[in-house]
């Protein structure tokens, strides 16, 4: 049978939702590896070690609110289509044999493409939950923007008298300006993400010749170096090997056998090292596999074979990696 498999990368943020012994809780503070969560029931504070926790990587709380929200207004139709659709996606993730001839099987049922069926199946795995299969309704287009003309044109002004200029702010300076004009206008202020997308959008060039000047903008167009920009932990990995400075030897005659190759996973964002690798032989896809295994896994269980007497609390699942001579790929394994 195959295994629902449950998500092990977490957003360690106050409020965010994570899962202890298979119940929901309130993430609160993080003290060392040790974490502080609230009961969503009761209200009570436990105090659990961090590498007990499991998460919720596609189903950030304001989805948990819409997924409450549709649970309370959907139709019986619907309820009763998504209890079909969990019945035949459970029966086909428990059976045997070729998984296209299952998905195949599936999609007759429903009456749907096979594509149809490995989405449902992909929602289903997150968190094997009946509103996860619910027809959502047609939303607006992605690129739309919904925030009106009014504070659209709040941003735009924002970003021009205090953003694009010299010497160049920071970007929370256009952000404070919109709040502060929105609330002039009795107006409410569009999120803090939906301003700084917008100046991130913003072309590169155009944004230094404004902030820094034509001779600063030229330079940095015919500069070749590229740069590593990552905010949040996790966020991109970075893969690298070395030759250790130390020289392996034989036990019985103490001859020099070569020196190891130390293969180290680093977040980009925090400068902490995820994950280590230690091999006689080359770098090697093999290298990489098992210094990810170790990145992701907790550092004090007993079958890592790479372990610290030191604290080591750092693990998850990243979302990006990027191997050196390699390209950038997206990580997605749950």
């Amino acid at each position: 049978m195959e295994r629902l498999s449950s998500a092990v990368r977490l957003d360690l943020r106050p409020g965010e939702w994570v899962l202890w012994n298979a119940r929901p809780f309130r993430f609160v503070s993080l003290q060392g590896s040790t974490a502080s969560i609230r009961d969503s029931v009761n209200a009570e504070l436990h105090e659990v070690p961090v590498a007990d926790l499991r998460g919720m990587p596609s189903l950030p709380p304001e989805d948990l609110d819409h997924r409450l929200d549709r649970l309370r207004t959907v139709s019986d139709q619907n309820w009763s289509l998504a209890r079909q659709r969990e019945s035949i996606i459970r029966e086909l993730l428990g059976s045997q044999g070729s998984m296209s001839a299952r998905m195949a099987a599936a999609a007759a049922m429903l009456d749907v493409s096979p594509r149809t069926v490995r989405r449902l199946v992909k929602q289903y795995r997150v968190s094997s939950q009946t509103t996860s299969l619910v027809a959502k309704p047609p939303g607006p287009h992605q690129k739309r923007r919904r925030l009106g003309p009014t504070r659209e044109r709040i941003i735009d002004e924002a970003i021009e008298t205090h953003y694009l200029i010299r010497p160049k702010p920071p970007m929370e300076k256009a952000y404070n300006r919109v709040v502060d004009r929105c609330r002039e206008l009795a107006l409410r202020p569009p999120a803090r993400n939906s301003v700084l997308k917008r100046i991130r959008a913003l072309d590169a060039r155009f944004a230094a010749r404004k902030r820094l000047g034509s001779k600063a903008a030229q330079a940095i167009a015919r500069s070749t170096p590229g740069t590593l920009e990552a905010r949040e932990a996790l966020e991109l990995i970075q893969m690298d090997h070395t030759l250790a400075d130390v020289i392996i030897v034989d036990s019985r005659h103490r001859r020099p056998i070569c020196r190891p190759w130390l293969s180290l996973a680093i977040d980009v964002a925090t400068r902490c090292v995820l994950g280590a690798h230690v091999a006689i032989e080359s770098p090697s896809a093999l290298a990489v596999a098992l210094c990810m295994e170790h990145a992701c896994r907790p550092k004090d269980r007993l079958d890592n074979l790479l372990q610290s007497d030191a604290p080591w609390p750092m693990f998850g699942i990243p979302k990006q990696v990027l191997v050196d001579y390699g390209p950038r790929v997206s990580w997605c394994g749950t």
